[in-house]
């Protein structure tokens, strides 16, 4: 337990202690035991244990610091008060009633001072609703007062009157103070931590200034010393309020406690029928009863507003990105099944998705805050961009996501402004964005449709803009082909193009066909290690020149499996000379055992190597070579991935012969898959 707890409660307990004691001698005394009065006054016992609690909460002020100036004012609230008081015990009369009245009408500001500064200190500023639920208790118990004390008393004598105005205004008076102390603690949820002695306090203290009011109108029902100690007493437990430990400031608000404001609200009520009802009903009575409903009312009406304010709140939330701003996926479904009903063949609509390139290495290199940063900064220059052509929308991560409507005059150039707006570069890091665009209905009639298409067609751009390492080490062994200069034109050509195209014409995943087309460009890489005096022998080869030269698929897998980006690769270049009879080589697969890329990779290789002229024989032409792959499907190649092919090649123009630099510098390494093939003569 720490220091200053401990001795918070010690002080606590013992002035505690102290003023048990104190008020029960007065309280005997008020009682007038002659055994014990001994002659003293009254006045002089209520002014020693008034000065005591004052000079208590006072020393108390300069050992807190925190609230210093709300104990200070309670103490000259407290020290006004009592002075009245024992004015009025002392030289009673009409000009010391008028002086204690006006001291003791001093003492409201001070004490609401002091209160209002020890919320500040203990939970900053309240809400209003706070200050109606407090203020609502407030009243309830002051109606409650006013019915069982005051009007009594009120309606005990006619010729009497009424209670005394300005003994009437105390009662009133600590309804605002009360009000105060319910406010404080509605704020925390109605936890009375560090509000009970207050409260316990101010309320004996209201229900003896209630006493003392009635006390005018009937002196007989309440007597003075009765009023007296309950003041007292009040008095003191804000003595012990000022040593008990100062409650920690909380650092967010506490539950509610739901029940409690629906309670007061149905006790205002029922003091509203009550005092309406009633026959000898009294007017302050009723006065207080209809402000007690006004104030429920009130506090009704706010918090139909505040679940209003919160109910949009939390559909905005549900349908923005926190951190741009921008629609999130959510609100981009709703939005498209809308947008879907207005748009035609005629005047389609469009989604375009962006997914930016370049962004986890930015945000590796400078922090994730710089990142968010980055993210907040695109998506402003994204909407700006849009200008209100077009919507946009984060649907997380780094993908970003533009709805084009059909009234849009430019679809093309809303997506180029986009993909510019989400491209920013740096003096070391560069960001750029890899686009999807489907249209609607065109390409697609529902929403998770055009989703589905647009997302498919982004990863295949960005997997066609992605220079990863798989491909930075194709690109080297492919200039190291080059530089070997090994005499095999089909070693350069367009193959990689071709394989793609039939892996996707058999529906292979695009990893699959990035690795397919790897396979194809890398798999004659083992001839590296196969002496020229063998690779370009124009004869026949030797028994152990062939077994040397069926060696190099095993050579190939080696190289590129050192690399570790490549490791499904090698195993691909390993089975490109396999057979699917099984009379291939290394290792003499059949069938399936064969990888379905190897069995591309084996059908466009062969094809290239027939229409390409060597030493020892001339070129066939296309029609001879897809013939020699049909006759030879079942037994060398897979039936399936060679009627593919035929279907690719003949709806295309024939393969582009390209070398690796030439490779490097169109983009192949960079897009994976180009456009078109183009002729070139041979």
């Amino acid at each position: 337990m720490p220091e200053t707890l401990r001795v918070g409660r010690t002080g606590a307990t013992v002035v505690l202690a102290s003023g048990a004691i104190a008020l029960a001698v007065f309280g005997v005394l008020c009682l007038e035991l002659p055994v014990l009065r001994h002659g003293m006054g009254l006045e002089i016992w209520f002014a020693a244990l008034g000065a005591s609690a004052c000079a208590l909460i006072s020393l108390r002020a300069f050992a807190v610091a925190r609230e210093r100036g709300a104990w200070l004012m309670f103490s000259l609230a407290i020290a006004a008060n009592t002075a009245t008081e024992v004015l009025e015990l002392a030289r009673p009369g009409p000009v010391t009633h008028a002086a204690s009245a006006v001291v003791g009408t001093a003492t409201f500001p001070l004490a609401i001072g002091a209160l209002v500064l020890m919320t500040r200190a203990r939970l900053g500023r309240l809400r209003p609703i706070a200050w109606l639920d407090g203020m609502t208790g407030a009243v309830v118990v002051q109606t409650i007062l006013a019915v069982v004390i005051l009007a009594p008393a009120a309606r005990h004598d006619a010729q009497l009157g009424h209670p005394d105005p300005l003994a009437l205004l105390y009662p009133l008076a600590d309804l605002l103070i009360l009000g105060v102390v319910a406010a404080a603690s509605a704020e925390t949820g109605w936890r009375l931590n560090g509000w009970m002695s207050i409260g316990v306090g101010l309320g004996l203290i209201t229900i003896g200034d209630s006493m003392w009011a009635a006390h005018g109108a009937h002196p007989a029902a309440w007597p003075a010393g009765i009023v007296s100690v309950l003041w007292l007493a009040g008095v003191w437990a804000l003595a012990v309020s000022a040593w008990a430990p100062v409650p920690a400031r909380p650092d967010a608000r506490a539950d509610a406690r739901g029940w409690v404001p629906v309670t007061l609200s149905l006790i205002a009520l029922a003091l509203l029928l009550f005092c309406t009802l009633h026959r000898d009903g009294w007017a302050v009575t009723i006065a207080l009863a209809v402000a007690g409903m006004v104030l429920v009312t009130g506090r009704f009406a706010l918090t139909l507003r505040l679940n209003a304010e919160v109910l949009k709140l939390a559909r905005t939330e549900a349908t923005t990105d926190s951190l741009t701003g921008l629609r999130n996926r959510r609100q981009l479904v709703r939005d498209l099944d809308v947008m879907l009903d207005g748009c035609s063949d005629a005047r389609p609509c469009g989604i375009a998705l962006f997914d930016l390139n370049g962004f986890k290495t930015y945000n590796d290199t400078y922090g994730h805050p710089a990142g968010d940063a980055l993210l907040e900064t695109l998506g402003n220059r994204l909407a700006a961009a849009l200008d209100g052509s077009a919507t946009a929308y984060r649907l997380g991560g780094d993908e970003f996501c533009v709805l084009i409507g059909a009234e849009a005059e430019s679809l093309h150039g809303i997506i180029a402004r986009a993909g510019e707006a989400l491209t920013v570069s740096t003096r070391e890091q560069t960001v750029t964005n890899a686009c999807g665009v489907a249209l609607l209905p065109r390409d697609a009639s529902t929403p998770e449709e055009a989703l589905r298409l647009a997302d498919l067609r982004m990863y295949e751009s960005k997997n066609r803009g992605r220079i990863g390492p798989a491909r930075q080490v194709t690109q080297t062994l492919m200039l190291a082909l080059e530089e070997r200069n090994l005499g095999l034109p089909s070693e350069l050509s367009g193959i990689g193009e071709l394989a793609v195209a039939t892996a996707e014409r058999l529906g292979l995943p695009p990893v699959e066909r990035e690795r397919t087309q790897l396979a194809a460009l890398l798999r004659n890489v083992g001839k590296i290690a196969i002496p020229d005096s063998v690779l370009t022998k124009p004869g026949p080869l030797t028994a152990a020149e062939r077994r040397l030269m069926r060696r190099h698929p095993l050579v190939g897998q080696r190289i590129v499996e050192a690399a570790p980006a490549l490791l499904d690769v090698g195993k691909l270049v390993r089975a490109t000379h396999e057979r699917i009879d099984g009379a291939g080589y290394p290792d003499g697969l059949a069938g399936n055992e064969i990888p379905l890329g190897a069995r591309i990779v084996a059908v466009c290789s062969s094809y290239d190597a027939m229409i390409s002229a060597r030493a020892y024989r001339p070129a066939l032409s296309h029609e001879q070579a897809v013939d020699e792959l049909r006759r030879s499907a079942g037994s060398q190649f897979d039936p399936e991935v060679v009627e593919a092919f035929v279907h690719v090649i003949s709806t295309r123009d024939s393969p582009l012969e390209i070398s690796p630099r030439d490779w490097r510098r169109s983009g192949v390494a960079d897009a994976g898959v180009s456009s078109r093939f183009s002729k070139q003569p041979r």
